[in-house]
């Protein structure tokens, strides 16, 4: 039988370095890296009590033909889903897409 891997709060307990996706929120897509690097800079402006602490993740994605290429710009990493639902539901009262998502927390 396989040990069942630990809980991530039980590795945090231990003090080791979070590995894997980590909680995140999905802002926004756009056509371009460098679009997407200028909208984070405009987003974390205009949220600072939010964002400002956060690290931008650009993923690029291809939504086939028809569709092309993407920039997803997220946030985080944050402690939690909950916590990434709980931004979401601040920013979209103020009409910004907002979506919890995952990152590659380095």
């Amino acid at each position: 039988g396989f040990a069942k891997p630990s809980s991530p709060a039980e590795r945090e307990a231990a003090g080791a370095k979070p590995s894997g996706p980590q909680p995140a929120v999905h802002l926004a897509s756009y056509r371009s890296r460098k679009n997407a690097e200028r909208g984070w800079a405009q987003l974390r402006r205009a949220y600072k009590k939010l964002l400002g602490g956060f690290e931008s993740e650009i993923t690029k994605v291809n939504l086939g033909p028809g569709k092309g290429i993407f920039y997803r710009l997220k946030a985080g990493p944050l402690k939690s889903k909950a916590s990434a639902k709980d931004i979401c539901r601040k920013l979209k009262r103020r009409r910004q897409y907002c979506e919890p998502s995952f990152m590659n927390a380095g």
